[in-house]
């Protein structure tokens, strides 16, 4: 009588957390795909790209000095990224398209905090 347990346990574990991570935790091997640089230099837009499961997912960052903030993330399935362009060193518009022929202007002000508007659609959510 042969016995289950041991070490088909253990693998049997580690398979189903890389399965787990493979797919849910797709967002931590993201690359960065495109920086941004505000005017003065003194922010930076980082835009991180990783494929989940089959669509392409655009996690947004702003650097600033030593910081890091994550402002969302842009979903290629339904939407993507047109145009990226400082207004002025706190205020950032992105070009989100959703699908069809135009394009939904999305402004970033970033004064203390980050304050987001011309969103309709939410587009621009949290990965």
């Amino acid at each position: 009588m042969r016995r289950f347990g041991g070490n088909y346990g253990v693998a049997l574990l580690a398979f189903s957390f890389v399965g787990i991570a493979s797919t849910a935790g797709c967002g931590l091997v993201a690359e960065e795909y495109e920086r941004y640089p505000s005017p003065d230099s003194d922010r930076t837009l980082i835009v991180r790209m990783y494929a989940d499961l089959i669509d392409p997912m655009y996690p947004l960052q702003l650097q600033h000095g030593w910081f890091t903030t994550d402002l969302g993330c842009v979903n290629g399935d339904y939407s993507g990224i047109n145009a990226v362009e400082w207004l002025d060193n706190t205020t950032l518009q992105l070009e989100l398209s959703d699908g069809g022929d135009g394009d939904i202007p999305v402004v970033l002000r970033f004064d203390g905090g980050v304050a987001i508007s011309g969103d309709p659609d939410d587009l621009l959510h949290s990965c």
